[in-house]
């Protein structure tokens, strides 16, 4: 598997020391380490470049890796300034998708900045969580280009009625399916949006949308529907299904693709019967109808906040992800994410956890003080030992894709703290 690793563990592989280097001039790297060498890579006036051989300097020159491209060479001491710290995560996020699912709790909300500027929302979590969020962090933004609710359970409609209150949002893309009870908040949401007759309200359960069908185009941005139901479909498997299944296997999944990069956005699809092995509903239904090349995405926000009933082995393998996302923010009494759920993608599958090339995130680590809040074995023990530590709001996980150059991929605070 093809492995984009974000900088700051690039960092740890080609350097021991803790510096980076910051150009002051246009200038280029040179195969050798000596002025005559041949020049294999123009590098910019502010640009970073990583210290290789623990900064050691040779005729002068130091050895370097230019992260946007993993060129290996030398560049003169009198071209750079050396700057003491660690090497950042998000260094190269000009002319980037900027991606933040957000801690919202036991909950799903995702925020995207795309480089013209249009901000796509994807669910709404507990609450006014989101709508807090995107004032405070992003107080810039004032419209949203798509609102796309993946089905109605409360966890993912909490924000929607303040959302649609005070921003300008140009779509909105949702299903009404729902086979239980209606919340108090999905009521207010739905509301909402049908109180503002300039949204462009999107539901599937009044018209049904083609399955790969291209939502938005825009500068090198798409953004794909994948799949998503109005009504389950009329496949007996589905009827079988218990009501909160039928209520999740409707979920809007969307894929987004920014130059080489991907990330599958599942809502709470289902796909694997509880404690067996195969696939069913939603990922089945994906598994059979849509295009391999369409499914394969660099990053996976793993289908129901890692639940047992998601993230079955072959939709893993179908997906091919790099990295995995669990929305999970310690889910009381389902205990989300689930260790087994975890060990598909680490044992059967073989995402790196570690802290030196770690692919897997989770906004539940708790305030562990060790810094090692995300390794499951440890804070996870069983499928019933939930991390009654955590707290919402202080493990965003912040995605970057440049349109040259590696992921970057972090939480936007350290350690949990």
């Amino acid at each position: 598997m093809k492995k984009f690793m974000i900088c700051i563990f690039l960092l740890s592989t080609f350097s021991a020391h803790a510096d980076y280097l910051k150009l002051h001039k246009n200038t280029w790297i040179k195969k050798e380490a000596n002025s005559s060498a041949t020049q294999i890579k123009k590098v910019l006036k502010g640009e970073l470049l990583i210290l290789c051989d623990s900064g050691k300097q040779q005729n002068g020159y130091y050895h370097v890796k230019f992260p946007k491209s993993n060129v290996i060479g030398y560049i003169h001491r009198t071209l750079v300034k050396r700057i003491p710290g660690e090497f950042p995560v998000f260094y190269n996020t000009k002319n980037a998708v900027d991606i933040t699912i957000i801690d919202v709790g036991p909950a799903m909300s995702v925020l995207i900045k795309l480089p013209n500027g249009d901000v796509i929302v994807y669910d709404a979590g507990f609450g006014d969580r989101t709508c807090n969020y995107i004032n405070e962090k992003h107080p810039s933004i004032s419209k949203i280009e798509y609102l796309i609710l993946s089905h109605t359970d409360a966890d993912h409609w909490g924000s929607v009625k303040s959302l649609v209150e005070n921003y300008t949002i140009k779509n909105v893309l949702r299903t009404d399916y729902r086979i239980t009870d209606r919340s108090k908040v999905l009521n207010e949401g739905v509301k909402a949006i049908k109180a503002k007759p300039n949204i462009n309200d999107i539901n599937l359960s009044d018209e049904p949308m083609n399955h790969s069908t291209i939502l938005y185009e825009k500068e090198g941005v798409k953004l794909y529907f994948i799949i998503g139901f109005g009504e389950i479909p009329e496949i007996d498997e589905w009827k079988k299904l218990g009501s909160s299944k039928k209520n999740n296997g409707v979920s809007i999944v969307v894929k987004l693709v920014y130059g080489e990069h991907s990330i599958l956005f599942t809502g709470d699809a289902v796909g694997r019967k509880d404690g067996k092995d195969g696939t069913i509903a939603s990922e089945k239904y994906m598994l059979d109808s849509i295009s391999p090349d369409l499914l394969k995405s660099n990053v996976l926000v793993a289908p129901h906040h890692g639940a047992e009933n998601g993230s079955s082995i072959e939709f893993i393998k179908a997906v091919k992800p790099e990295y995995v996302v669990f929305p999970a923010g310690h889910h009381g009494t389902y205990k989300h994410p689930r260790l087994s759920t975890a060990n598909r993608f680490i044992k059967d599958y073989g995402l790196s956890i570690s802290k030196e090339d770690n692919h897997i995130f989770r906004t539940d680590r708790g305030d562990f003080e060790s810094g090692g809040a995300n390794d499951f074995t440890k804070h996870w023990n069983n499928d019933t030992n939930a991390n009654d530590g955590d707290i919402a709001g202080d493990d965003h996980i912040r995605i970057v894709f440049p349109l040259n150059g590696a992921i970057q991929i972090d939480y936007t605070i350290q350690n949990g703290e």
